[in-house]
């Protein structure tokens, strides 16, 4: 399940589809519906190649979600007193 791209933006991230070989550590990607943070434990590289989470995405063939917040995009929760 994938997370709708419009909400993802409209919660201030800047949405682009990307190849697995230009994922690092640090990076936040949309991973089996949820946002999340590779470490460095996250990333493997075997006879699949380079793997996030366990993923190959097909072996490169199906792009990773990444996402970087929008500058100059506050997020603010409304206080009620």
């Amino acid at each position: 399940m994938r997370i709708n791209k419009a909400d993802l933006e409209a919660l201030g991230w800047a949405v682009k589809e990307v190849h697995i070989k230009v994922i690092r550590t640090g990076d936040t990607v949309e991973h089996c519906g949820k946002v999340m943070t590779v470490c460095s434990s996250d990333i493997k590289r075997g006879f699949m190649g380079k793997t996030i989470f366990g993923d190959s995405y097909r072996l490169g063939t199906l792009p990773v979600i990444k996402l970087t917040p929008k500058l100059g995009v506050i997020q603010h929760e409304d206080k009620q007193s």
